[in-house]
């Protein structure tokens, strides 16, 4: 397990999450305000806080193209690729992955608008951080290529 850095936001998150508690024991709605300023936090962090929402380090971020259960189903999708030792490319990172965003959203969409689509360089990031190794793609030598063709075989 990995421990955290311990900065100046992760303290004062801390601490906005502990007056929070504090402040939802009270039998009354207080002064948020007032409290923020006694406690010499930030008004609008310890508010979106007080409200349920997440705050900076706890929040989805915002240029993930694929969510959890879709993300899943990536996975789900290049274990199996993997395990039959078909090589993993990154044209069929992309393909996949476009292909599970098309599907999403026609379903949840209009079928007049065009789906999202990952970036260029998305599945290089993506493989990245991941643990999958990927092959380059290379071009098929010539006497391979001619053995395969059907009139080159007939003879």
């Amino acid at each position: 397990m990995t421990k955290r850095k311990v900065n100046a936001y992760t303290i004062e998150a801390q601490r906005i999450v502990e007056i929070v508690k504090e402040l939802k024991a009270l039998p009354h709605k207080p002064n948020l305000k007032q409290v923020s300023d006694d406690r010499k936090c930030d008004y609008d962090k310890l508010w979106r806080a007080y409200q349920g929402y997440n705050s900076r380090s706890t929040r989805r971020a915002p240029n993930r193209r694929l969510d959890d259960a879709e993300e899943l189903a990536l996975k789900q999708f290049l274990n199996h690729m993997d395990s039959i030792r078909f090589g993993i490319r990154k044209e069929m990172v992309r393909d996949a992955a476009n292909s599970i965003l098309a599907q999403n959203y026609t379903t949840l969409h209009n079928d007049n608008e065009l789906p999202l689509q990952v970036g260029i360089h998305w599945p290089q990031h993506y493989l990245d951080k991941s643990l999958y190794k990927y092959t380059k793609a290379k071009p098929m030598e010539t006497a391979r290529k001619k053995a395969q063709e059907p009139a080159y075989i007939k003879g």
